[in-house]
C-alpha cells in the first residue's frame, strides 16, 4: 500500500502566497520610497522659498529703515518749519515795517543807515540826484503817511544837507509808528 503524499501542490500554495507578500511588501516599499522622496524633495523646496523669503524680509527691513530716517528727517524738518514760522510771526511787524520804508527808497540813493525798534525808526539816504531825493519828500513820504494800512503815526524829517566826505546829497528822517 503505498500511498502518495502530494507535497508539490502544497507548495505551490505556499510559494504564491509568499509571492503575493513578496509583492506586496516590494509595493509597499516603493510606495514608501516615492513618498520619502516627495517629503524630502518638498522640503527642498519650502528650504529655498524659505530662504528667499527671508532674504526678502531682510530687503524691505532696510528700506523700512530708510523709510523711518527720512521720516525721522521730515518731522524735524517740519519741527524747525514750525519754530520759524512762530519768530517770523514775532518779527513780522519789523520786517513789513522795513519793506515799507524801502519801497520809498528811489532807485538813485542808496540807504545809509537803518536804525529803530518796533515804535520809532532812524533813516539816512544818500543821492547825487537832488531831484530824487524832491520826489521822495514831496510825494512818496505824503503818500506813505497817508496810508492808515501801513500804520505810520508820524514822519519827521530830522537833517538835510551836502555830505562833504561823499559830496552827496543826504537826508535824515524818522518814522514813528502806532
Amino acid at each position: 500500500m503505498k500511498r502518495t503524499i502530494n507535497l508539490t501542490l502544497g507548495r505551490k500554495r505556499v510559494d504564491g502566497a509568499l509571492r503575493k507578500i513578496f509583492y506586496a511588501t516590494v509595493v509597499v516599499f516603493i510606495i514608501s520610497v516615492v513618498i520619502s522622496l516627495g517629503l524630502i524633495t518638498y522640503r527642498l523646496i519650502l528650504k529655498g522659498t524659505y530662504d528667499s523669503l527671508e532674504s526678502r524680509e531682510q530687503e524691505l527691513n532696510s528700506q523700512l529703515l530708510a523709510q523711518q530716517e527720512k521720516k525721522d528727517k521730515l518731522l524735524e524738518i517740519k519741527s524747525r518749519i514750525s519754530e520759524v514760522r512762530k519768530i517770523l510771526s514775532n518779527r513780522a511787524p519789523m520786517t513789513v515795517r522795513i519793506d515799507t520804508l524801502s519801497s520809498i527808497v528811489p532807485l538813485t540813493s542808496q540807504v545809509n543807515s537803518l536804525a529803530g525798534d518796533d515804535v520809532d525808526v532812524q533813516m539816512t539816504i544818500e543821492s547825487e540826484d537832488l531831484a530824487s531825493l524832491s520826489e521822495l519828500l514831496e510825494q512818496k513820504i505824503a503818500e506813505l503817511a497817508s496810508d492808515k494800512k501801513k500804520g505810520i503815526k508820524r514822519i519827521e524829517m530830522r537833517s538835510f544837507g551836502l555830505n562833504p566826505k561823499t559830496l552827496k546829497y543826504s537826508i535824515s528822517f524818522g518814522i514813528e509808528f502806532i
